[in-house]
């Protein structure tokens, strides 16, 4: 997309690209290259794949490799060399920024979370020695409690999937 669209990419007059047949003199003390580089890795993998229809505009979308993870079968391989590869630590490093981090900083916030309730459930109940009462004074459910049993539900959710 650079290499057709250059101009539309660097409209600046300092970016303005070099012809031959231009006739004026260029200072090429700045000449910069740019280096392009093809990971074919995600394709290996799963993905979607859309292609839109010329005449008719429509757009259909086709999953490829159905059943075929590029990291699985890195990590199933007995070539550990293979993680030392740019491509392959450009796609780890992409999934874990888009999909990885998040997903975990979320279990990781539910499990304090839990652990929190359950110091303080346990502070009360065990070392306290307090128990809730009603105005009656029989003992009702401890509200920590329920709470423990909410928070036990994304574990399990998690483990089981």
């Amino acid at each position: 997309m650079i290499r057709k669209h250059y101009n539309t990419v660097f409209p600046e007059d300092e970016f303005e690209p070099m012809s031959e047949d231009s006739g004026k003199k260029m200072d090429t003390s700045k000449v910069y290259k740019i280096k392009y580089s093809l990971n074919m890795l995600p394709s290996l993998g799963s993905y979607m794949h859309r292609e839109t229809d010329t005449y008719t505009g429509e757009t259909t979308i086709e999953f490829k490799n159905d059943g075929v993870n590029i990291l699985q079968l890195c990590a199933e391989s007995d070539e550990i060399k293979i993680f030392e590869t740019e491509s392959l630590q450009d796609l780890v490093t992409f999934k874990w920024d888009n999909i990885g981090w998040g997903f975990h900083l979320f279990g990781c916030m539910v499990h304090i979370t839990y652990i929190v309730i359950l110091i303080l459930y346990t502070n009360l109940v065990y070392i306290e020695g307090e128990s809730v009462r009603n105005d009656d004074g029989t003992e009702k459910q401890n509200p920590l409690s329920i709470l423990l049993l909410i928070g036990i539900i994304y574990p399990a959710a998690y483990e089981f999937a």
